[in-house]
């Protein structure tokens, strides 16, 4: 290969000294032919002067044949010369002004050749002229092979400089192309060497893999793809229990498990690449089914046959800790179900023998007591009431912890007040001034927030405030800001000039049933529950509680809420303090009331009516289907619990049906404890409310409540007042009921209620009527209670009846003595009301007595 490099580098050179030569022949052939043009130009000349010559100086004689043929030739030539000297031009590159010189000098002797051709033999005078006209070219012929000559050096120069440049190249890559071929030289001595030390490696590392593939802690089996076993590790060994010899005499199927819809039949490693999930376990050589994890890959041995190889784990120890665990799991949700019974059945439990308590002491007559006796009642009624609160507390966490309240209208500043007017008289009991500072355009804006939540919120921190402050000042700022085009950020903080928070309680307080030390508040002392209730509706609304304390000096809660700017039309409302004004619609709606009890039925329908709109009713859920798949209603309410088929099921059948009713608002109406819209139960549903309901919050529900876009109910407590009138005055609650339905009818439905609530008081006290039928009853009775405003009574049995659907029968708490005791005190208010009868005398409740 060297001396062929070589032998092609002397014939590059001499094939330039070649080139070289016939270069220079043709520039000088080039050079000629440009010289020439002017040497043929004066050839003319000549041969035109001696023409003219022989016919002077003085006379004017015709001129000679001879000379004036010898005069065309010569100008034939220069003509000839002319085109040679152009096409000479044409095969180099020249300049586009020598281009158009040589276009100017064919222009001339055109014109020439035009003349001569005119020229008679017998005419001198015309030959001098022509002789003129070829005189006055010359400049143009010399200037055109004046530049010519130039153009043909400089094309020259330029074609030897390539030609250099070009042999330079090729012996630059020559000796580029030598020396990579000696450096490929040295690379293939280097590769060979290379390679005997990859050779050597591969068989280290087949050496380090035979190694790792008998020690993985998977078994590997590799098989055909008739999935006979062509080679196992020593772990395949372990965990199986056979040999390398036995496993090479089976198939992979005869050690894999498959789930039971897998047939085995005709099974063979390649079906099995697919299947491989479905592997649930191997059998040992013993028998045992292992549990395993297993994988399958597909690849080709060194000759290129299909193999497919089996990476098998055990997962026995896995699968003991998921059992483990699932048994942890469960014995988890039973403790927590174990717990919420105990919860529910030990506020129930206490809330029963406490109802019973207040209930005696406040018939206890103060008239005839001494004034120790009448303290020592007015202590007993106290301690009750805090014990009640208490217990209220310990729902109230429960249920905001279960809370799925959903964003709505609301304005943070009217709620604020309500609740500064609220807590202004026991603020005045202990000499302090509360007030309110607002900043920022709260009505300006439609604010979406949890109501509730932000309620109870400011009600437990302005609560807290009030109570342990003395002489002093508690003061509530609401900040509403921000920037954002759709969201503001609302700041709230509650000051107060208390005893303060020592800094080593501000971290504990907050947990639940945590309080600051006792000897410091004496009698108001609390649960413990307010500021964690308080916390964790904030942590709701999206906010986080912060404290600032000094003892003897005062404390500050504050927090932060987003607030979603709302572009709704709907009015604001504030859902804890109602306006009491009901407002008749201005278009009516078609309503049906559905509801078993015939009071509640009544009563509810009237309510409808008194709003200007059009009530039509039912008594079960299958006569409330029937009615909506037959005609179109604007709202439906819809009580929970009926016979034949139960509210929440009605509902979601009206909405299935697609009838013409199909899309009509749908209200619960409810005497459940935390029923509320959004909840799997009432998820056919718009909203939810809980009995007894108030004439305005049905107008309000009925209002502001739309298809598709639920509002959220009030809380428990705007719902549950009196929707005859507030007071506990029973000629009141007759007067009003009265003026409601008619004198009559408002007697027969509170003898009606009288019965239900007989009726139930026995299905309580019954230890042998089952749980299901005590539900019945006792269901009609809370709704009749709660119509009537028999708030206590409505509580009482409402726990009854949650504790019998629970499973717990109520004939063995202390819910009946409670029962019995508010029951006659509802007939001692109402015993003008109620004329006695046979049938009062036989009633369950005069046998119980």
């Amino acid at each position: 290969m060297l001396i062929s490099s070589i032998a092609l580098l002397v014939s590059a050179m001499a094939f330039q000294k070649r080139l070289d030569s016939t270069r220079s022949a043709s520039t000088d052939n080039s050079g000629w032919v440009v010289a020439q043009l002017e040497v043929d130009h004066l050839s003319l000349m000549k041969e035109l002067d001696q023409a003219v010559l022989k016919s002077r100086p003085e006379v004017r004689i015709p001129l000679e044949p001879n000379a004036l043929a010898q005069v065309k030739k010569e100008f034939d030539i220069f003509y000839s010369r002319i085109d040679i000297f152009t096409s000479t031009l044409h095969r180099m590159e020249v300049s586009d002004s020598l281009l158009a010189q040589v276009d100017e000098l064919k222009v001339v002797r055109e014109r020439l050749a035009n003349w001569i051709d005119a020229i008679d033999a017998t005419d001198p005078i015309a030959l001098e002229s022509f002789r003129d006209k070829v005189q006055s070219s010359y400049p143009t012929i010399r200037q055109v092979a004046v530049a010519g000559l130039q153009e043909i050096t400089t094309e020259t120069t330029h074609l030897r400089e390539e030609e250099q440049k070009l042999f330079v190249r090729f012996f630059v890559q020559s000796l580029v192309l030598f020396v990579l071929m000696g450096a490929g030289a040295v690379l293939a001595l280097r590769l060979w060497h290379e390679l005997e030390h990859r050779t050597a490696q591969t068989g280290r590392i087949a050496a380090m893999l035979s190694t790792a593939f008998n020690s993985t802690m998977n078994a590997v089996i590799v098989t055909d793809p008739q999935s006979r076993i062509l080679f196992s590790n020593k772990r395949a060994h372990l965990i199986l229990g056979y040999t390398a010899e036995d496993l090479q005499q089976m198939h992979a199927e005869d050690i894999l498990i498959l789930e039971p819809t897998i047939p085995h039949d005709q099974l063979d490693a390649l079906s099995l690449l697919d299947k491989a999930p479905f592997v649930r376990a191997c059998r040992s050589s013993v028998g045992r089914d292992i549990p395993v994890d297993l994988s399958m890959v597909k690849d080709h041995d060194v000759s290129g046959n299909p193999i497919f190889i089996l990476f098998i784990r055990d997962i026995s120890a896995q699968v003991a800790a998921e059992t483990n665990l699932r048994a942890a799991l469960i014995e988890a949700k039973q403790a927590a179900r174990a717990k919420s019974m105990f919860l529910a059945t030990m506020s129930h439990e206490m809330r029963t023998p406490l109802h019973g308590l207040m209930a005696s002491l406040g018939l206890m007559e103060e008239v005839q007591m001494s004034p120790e006796n009448r303290d020592l009642l007015k202590t007993a009624r106290d301690c009750s009431a805090r014990a009640l609160e208490q217990v209220d507390d310990v729902l109230e966490l429960t249920r905001l912890g279960e809370s799925t309240e959903k964003p709505s209208l609301f304005n943070p500043a009217r709620i604020a007040a309500d609740i500064v007017d609220e807590l202004r008289p026991l603020a005045q009991k202990s000499n302090n001034r509360i007030e309110l500072i607002t900043q920022g355009a709260f009505d300006d804006h439609r604010l979406e927030g949890l109501p509730s939540a932000f309620s109870r919120t400011l009600y437990n921190l302005a609560g807290n405030a009030v109570k342990f402050t003395k002489n002093g000042v508690i003061s509530i700022r609401l900040s509403l800001g921000g920037h954002a085009p759709e969201n503001l950020d609302l700041t709230v903080e509650v000051r107060d000039t208390g005893i303060g928070i020592a800094l080593e309680d501000q971290k504990r307080i907050f947990e639940s049933f945590e309080t600051v030390d006792r000897s410091e508040v004496n009698s108001t002392m609390g649960t413990g529950l307010g500021l964690p209730i308080a916390r964790l509706a904030i942590e709701r609304q999206g906010g986080a509680l912060g404290l600032n304390s000094t003892p003897g000096i005062g404390s500050c809660f504050f927090f932060t809420i987003p607030l979603r700017i709302s572009q709704a039309s709907e009015q604001v409302s504030n859902p804890e303090f109602p306006e009491a004004e009901i407002q008749i619609e201005d278009t009516p709606r078609r309503i049906l009331v559905v509801d078993d009890n015939d009071i509640n039925l009544t009563l509810m329908a009237e309510m409808v009516r008194r709003m200007g709109h059009v009530p039509d009713t039912a008594q079960n859920g299958q006569e409330a289907v029937d009615k909506a798949q037959a005609s179109a209603f604007d709202v439906i309410l819809m009580d929970f619990s009926m016979p034949v088929m139960d509210g929440p099921t009605a509902a979601a059948v009206i909405r299935q049906s697609r009838g013409p009713s199909a899309q009509a608002v749908i209200i619960g109406v409810t005497a459940l404890i935390g029923a509320q819209s959004g909840d799997a139960q009432a998820s056919a549903m718009d909203n939810v409310l809980s009995k007894p309901v108030s004439q305005h919050h049905l107008a309000q529900a009925i209002r502001d409540t739309t298809h598709g876009q639920p509002f959220d109910a009030a809380p428990a407590n705007a719902l549950a007042e009196t929707p005859i009138t507030e007071s506990d005055d029973a000629a009141a609650k007759m007067r009003e009921l009265g003026e409601l339905v008619g004198q009559e009818t408002a007697i027969r439905l509170l003898r009606a209620t009288l019965t239900d609530a007989q009726h139930a008081f026995a299905a309580m006290s019954d230890p042998d009527l089952s749980l299901e039928d005590k539900v019945q009853i006792i269901h009609k009775a809370v709704g009749s209670t709660g119509v009537i405003g028999l708030d206590e009574l409505t509580e009482t049995l409402s726990e009854a009846e949650t504790l019998a659907r629970d499973g717990v029968d109520p004939a063995n708490t202390a819910l009946v003595p409670a029962a019995r005791t508010l029951l006659l005190e509802f007939q001692s208010d109402f015993e003008q009301y109620l004329t006695p009868s046979q049938d009062d005398e036989d009633s369950p409740l005069s046998e119980a007595v």
